[in-house]
């Protein structure tokens, strides 16, 4: 319809207004016993220009081909996918989270690692409602939602389980407190923790999570 159009229109006047501001940088990767005559018909000698650039300026590689950040390892530089980007120019955490579940629920492999997780975790633990604990609940169930995605992210789950689960009461003058975050987590994560090990046989839990 015409709003989409207009609006894909704007996009693209904003990006090219972006990109007029960008520095056009002349560099080529050298080659080396890896990227040689060889390879570089297999291998995107363009992605390693980049790399390459990476590197000597410092700066984060951005990418989302698995392979292509591997090879990142072997170099030595500093890489990241395009959730960076989505978490770097959020401009409202819903809507980020809503993002952050389509990356999941299309098979993106790198969408949350621990440190996402951590991440929302940290403003669940600052915006507790049941509301938004729906919501981080909804990641959480995508995230073990079929046995390849379980595979990867349960161990990033009981990671932060095992974190937490010594920090549901603490003590201060006396008086016992409980933190609110941490009991939603451990009766409601690990409750799927719990379910999503039985149902695809995975094996990974130990006595603390089995107990709690």
């Amino acid at each position: 319809n015409e709003t989409l159009v207009l609006d894909k229109i704007k996009f693209w006047k904003e990006l090219k207004l972006l990109l007029d501001d960008f520095n056009i940088v002349d560099y080529e990767f050298e080659k080396d016993d890896f990227l040689d005559n060889k390879t570089i018909g297999i291998l995107d000698k363009v992605q390693f220009d980049l790399l390459g650039l990476s590197k000597e300026k410092n700066i984060p590689f951005i990418c989302d081909d698995l392979m292509i950040r591997k090879i990142c390892n072997r170099y030595g530089v500093i890489h990241t996918n395009s959730i960076y980007l989505i978490k770097k120019n959020k401009s409202d955490f819903k809507n980020y989270l809503c993002n952050l579940k389509k990356y999941l629920e299309s098979n993106y492999i790198f969408a949350i690692d621990l440190n996402e997780l951590i991440y929302i975790s940290r403003w669940l633990f600052r915006n507790l409602n049941d509301q938004n604990k729906e919501d981080y609940l909804s990641i959480i169930k995508v995230m073990v939602s079929n046995k390849q995605r379980a595979k990867h992210y349960m161990p990033i789950l009981i990671t932060l389980f095992s974190s937490l689960e010594k920090k549901q009461f603490f003590e201060i003058n006396g008086e016992i407190y409980e933190n609110l975050f941490v009991s939603f987590y451990i009766e409601e994560v690990g409750k799927l923790i719990i379910e999503t090990n039985d149902k695809f046989d995975l094996k990974m839990l130990e006595e603390n999570v089995q107990d709690n």
